[in-house]
C-alpha cells in the first residue's frame, strides 16, 4: 500500500499528501481509503472537507471534528481557500497564461463532466510553468470550482491531462495515475485565524520529478 504522507496535524486539522490509487473515502472495492488509513493511524474520527480523484494526488485537508468540518467548509465555499494545481499537457498548445470559463453538468451516471449551457458556471486560470520536448507543466488555480473541472476544461482546450483517457488523453499511464497534483493549500485556520501555507511534494515517477527539478532550479 502507497504510504500517505502527513503534512501537517494539529487539535483541529490534518493535511496530508495523498498518492494517486487511493480514494479519499470508501469505494465499492475492498481498498482502504485515506480517511479509513488516517484514522487508524491518529487514533480518532476525521471529517472530509474536500475530495480529490482516486486517479490523482496531492494536498488534502481532514477536520477532526464536526465543527471545524463546518468551518472550513465554509471557507472553501467563499473561496477563501486558495488551492493550486499541476496539470501535465502534451507541449506546445497551452498559452502562456489563460483564464477558461465555461458551463458544466456532471452526469453521475458516467462518472463525467461535460460542457453543457444549462450546467453550473466554472471557471479557472492557468500559467505555463515549464516545457519539455513533449510535455507542458501547468499552474492552475480554480475560481470557480465543480466536479472534474480541470480534467474537464483543460481537454475541451485541446490539453487532456496526461493520462487521463476518461477525458481524451491518447494513452493511459501505466501507473494507471493521471497527471494532476494538488499542489499548495493556503487558508485561514479555523480556531487560530493565522493563514497556513502548505506544499505536497510531487509524485515520485520520472516526469514529475523531471519537472519538480525544474521547478526547484527555476529554470
Amino acid at each position: 500500500m502507497k504510504k500517505i504522507e502527513i503534512l501537517y496535524k494539529d487539535h483541529q486539522i490534518l493535511i496530508i499528501n495523498k498518492p494517486f490509487g487511493i480514494a479519499i473515502q470508501s469505494t465499492d472495492n475492498d481498498q482502504l481509503s485515506a480517511i479509513e488509513i488516517m484514522e487508524k493511524k491518529t487514533g480518532g474520527p476525521l471529517f472530509i472537507t474536500h475530495r480529490l480523484d482516486q486517479v490523482t494526488s496531492g494536498a488534502c485537508i481532514f477536520a477532526k471534528n464536526k465543527r471545524t468540518c463546518a468551518a472550513i467548509n465554509q471557507s472553501l465555499q467563499s473561496g477563501i481557500v486558495e488551492k493550486t494545481y499541476l496539470a501535465v499537457v502534451r507541449t506546445g498548445i497551452a498559452k502562456q497564461e489563460d483564464s477558461l470559463e465555461m458551463k458544466l453538468v456532471h452526469n453521475q451516471k458516467a462518472r463525467k463532466a461535460f460542457v453543457n449551457p444549462k450546467g453550473k458556471l466554472a471557471r479557472l486560470d492557468y500559467f505555463l510553468l515549464f516545457s519539455s520536448d513533449r510535455y507542458d507543466l501547468l499552474q492552475v488555480k480554480i475560481v470557480e470550482g465543480r466536479f472534474h473541472q480541470i480534467r474537464c476544461m483543460l481537454a475541451e482546450e485541446g490539453m487532456p491531462i496526461k493520462g487521463d483517457v476518461k477525458y481524451g488523453a491518447r494513452r493511459s499511464n501505466k501507473d494507471r495515475s493521471i497527471h494532476l497534483h494538488a499542489h499548495t493549500l493556503a487558508f485561514p485556520h479555523p480556531k487560530t485565524k493565522e493563514i497556513l501555507h502548505f506544499s505536497a511534494p510531487l509524485p515520485s515517477e520520472n516526469l514529475w520529478q523531471f519537472f519538480a527539478e525544474q521547478m526547484e532550479s527555476g529554470q
